[in-house]
């Protein structure tokens, strides 16, 4: 049977059982007694064995089914769940996610793997004879001799677990007996590596010791290697795939529908301007009942496009388990708001510039498990994840409760970089020190490493929210941690906005960065300083001059003005107009060619009359006014 135009389904569906999986190992690791958790793995690999099986799949068939039947063991009480385990179960998640993507899998690794979890199943504790004659070599160099307790518990695990972290490091070289033999326990109560010539032995020695259930570590000058033992192939079983009460749609489908019907919208109003130009009460009337539809057709395609935040949020769990183990810190990681709705392609956007903020979080806020009690601090450090809806937007929140982040230090290194003068840091409030981390290169860490350090990170996440119209702020409490806040639109593509006039120009301004409107007369307009500002309720309000901006020639001064209060970074300031002209719907089109590259502009639309009008990016604003 030819299954290939059922292959993307396949690749779906299975991403999606594999990403349950993932998410219920975790939970099971969190509460070893949760028998849902047990369940929800046990179902999840059973359906990709069967899906598999039916594509004729066997590599990811025979993982799924030894799995299955590892947890089968778990659930009748057979196997203890031990963190090694977790380990185990969470990388063959990660093979079968690689098979399923067709990603390169080294077949000698895969057998091993299968090896290993077949000595799982099997609870072969105790030595097994090699099946095939020894090749010895003699090889001088550091040489590891690893010795396990006498009563190892689930001795192939524990061997799996000590090759993984030796070959995590890069300095693994060769083993004896073979690797395969090691990985299925087929040794007595000891086996040896050797490492490359720079490795760390005594901090390898160190590591290696503080697995569990490893009674010593020894260095030596030379080893045995034997030859690799082949494992038998699993009988492959089949079952049905699952089927689902919705379908699947490319996103590129949804980014056309959703195209179509933002030109529906703008023909709509430049039909009823004319219908209501023409002052005809049946055309009217008939338009009216169209623009229903529109607005119908125009909800639903919304409606479609916006997914839960966990289809992105639930990627990162299983990242910052094996990130906190890497680095030896203890981190209780909670996502909040799961359920909030965000546009389909805005959200995947914000993947990696999360993932960035989760870095930082980890490896630069919460401290080691003993720095944290030697300031009085709970062993477990706490990262949360949480989505909130706003008014309209979506704020997105990155929070830690480490050490924080130093100003001082921050100051010293950006004097130390000339972004600031000494006598220029004197007056400089928290926030605008804490804005010098979101500057490209900017970093504190004087030594990068493979994790951070080298001042991408941050000034990423800014750069991409000022690109989605949205807008990043930083606070900060010494000693006690760091929170992150992304505000980003409900959707790129049908915004609420205002539009405004500035002289003969019309421009748009997005109402996610608006606080409120007013009118002021011009003897409120004070200038402090070289900068004009007005008092609103007790508060100065810098004044920023759209047509000082974007060179508009202005006739004479104005009995009175119109204000738009924005908020960017924490900061309140007026955008000085002519005349606010109405609140809209508006669909936004990106800028191109040379176009792209002006600052304070962050796209362009069509209005009612068929004219062109650009919207402004508030953030830009910001920035541009800071310089001036």
């Amino acid at each position: 049977m030819n299954t290939s135009k059922y292959e993307k389904l396949f690749i779906s569906e299975a991403i999606d059982y594999i990403e349950q999986i993932s998410d219920s190992i975790l939970e099971l690791e969190r509460e070893p007694n949760n028998i849902e958790s047990v369940n929800s793995i046990f179902r999840g690999l059973h359906t990709i064995k069967g899906m598999a099986a039916s594509m004729g799949y066997g590599d990811i068939t025979q993982i799924a089914h030894q799995l299955e039947d590892i947890i089968d063991l778990v659930k009748n009480g057979k196997i203890k769940l031990y963190k090694e385990l977790i380990d185990i179960l969470l990388k063959g998640n990660d093979y079968m996610e690689m098979l399923v993507q067709k990603k390169p899998v080294d077949p000698d690794i895969l057998r091993s793997f299968r090896s290993v979890l077949k000595s799982i199943e099997a609870g072969s504790e105790k030595s097994i004879e090699s099946k095939t004659s020894e090749l010895v070599k003699t090889v001088t160099g550091n040489v590891l001799d690893i010795i396990f307790e006498d009563d190892v518990v689930l001795k192939a695990a524990r061997a799996f677990v000590v090759m993984k972290a030796i070959q995590d490091t890069g300095y693994y070289n060769d083993c004896a007996p073979s690797y395969n033999d090691i990985l299925e326990g087929k040794f007595e109560k000891n086996f040896k590596v050797e490492l490359k010539d720079n490795a760390p032995i005594q901090d390898l020695i160190k590591q290696i010791k503080s697995i569990p259930e490893i009674k010593d570590v020894k260095h030596l000058a030379e080893k045995q290697i034997k030859n690799k033992i082949e494992d038998k192939s699993y009988d492959i079983d089949e079952s049905g795939i699952k089927v689902k009460n919705d379908i699947r749609v490319s996103l590129d489908r949804l980014d056309n529908l959703q195209n179509f019907a933002s030109e529906l919208v703008i023909a709509r109003g430049r039909l009823q301007q004319l219908a209501y130009g023409l002052q005809d009460n049946e055309l009217i009337n008939s338009l009216n009942n169209t623009s229903k539809i529109i607005a119908n057709i125009q909800d639903e395609v919304m409606k479609i496009r916006m997914v839960p935040v966990w289809q992105v949020f639930d990627r990162y769990p299983r990242y910052i388990r094996d990130l906190s183990n890497n680095l030896k810190k203890n981190i209780n990681f909670e996502i909040k708001g799961r359920s909030i709705e965000l546009d389909r392609s805005l959200l995947n956007t914000l993947a990696d510039p999360l993932l960035h903020l989760l870095k930082n979080s980890v490896d630069h806020g919460i401290e080691l498990p003993e720095e944290r009690l030697s300031a009085n601090k709970s062993e477990q450090g706490t990262l949360i994840l949480e989505a909130k809806r706003l008014k309209n937007a979506i704020m997105i929140s990155v929070t830690d409760d480490g050490k924080g982040i130093d100003e001082n230090r921050i100051l010293i290194m950006a004097i130390k970089k000339g972004l600031v003068t000494e006598e220029q840091a004197k007056n400089m409030s928290k926030q605008e020190i804490l804005n010098f981390i979101t500057y490209s290169g900017f970093s504190t860490r004087e030594k990068a490493n493979d994790i951070s350090g080298r001042g991408v990170g941050v000034d990423a996440v800014k750069n991409i929210l000022k690109k989605i119209g949205g807008s990043f702020e930083i606070h900060s409490e010494y000693g006690k941690g760091t929170t992150f806040n992304l505000k980003v639109p409900l959707t790129l593509a049908i915004i609420k906005s205002l539009n405004i006039r500035v002289e003969k120009e019309r421009y748009i301004i997005p109402l996610t960065h608006i606080n409120e409107t007013i009118d002021i007369p011009t003897t409120e307009i004070q200038n402090i300083m070289g900068r004009e500002v007005f008092v609103l309720r007790e508060d100065v309000i810098p004044i920023i001059r759209l047509s000082d901006l974007f060179n508009i020639d202005t006739n004479k001064e104005k009995a009175k003005y119109s204000l738009v209060i924005v908020n960017v970074e924490d900061n309140d300031f007026a955008l000085l107009i002519d005349e606010f002209i109405e609140q809209t719907e508006i669909v936004v089109k990106s800028l191109k060619g040379i176009l792209s590259d002006i600052k304070g502009l962050a796209g362009i639309t069509i209005l009612n009359d068929g004219m062109p009008s650009f919207i402004i990016d508030v953030p830009g604003i910001f920035e541009m006014a800071k310089v001036r």
